[in-house]
């Protein structure tokens, strides 16, 4: 779920899951490069500022019911056939 809002180099740095050495150069780089450590934080604070426990909740809860519905449609129209 972190692709929904994780871009890397503008508010994250993505690594392969499992990579120890590809998360050592990231922090390495993070050490080393003033400027991008700068960026991810501040797009990290912007991206974090869309997101709050009534705006996931509530995205949550369209995603479930926007699932059921097309479940339900899905039901009807086997039955009809």
């Amino acid at each position: 779920a972190s692709r929904e809002y994780a871009v890397n180099r503008e508010n994250a740095l993505v690594v392969p899951v499992n990579d120890s050495q590809a998360l050592g150069e990231a922090i390495h780089e993070l050490l080393k490069n003033k400027q991008l450590r700068l960026r991810l934080i501040e797009n990290g604070l912007l991206t974090a500022s869309k997101y709050n426990r009534d705006k996931v909740t509530a995205d949550f809860a369209a995603l479930i019911l926007n699932l059921h519905k097309q479940r339900t449609a899905a039901g009807t129209i086997r039955s009809l056939l």
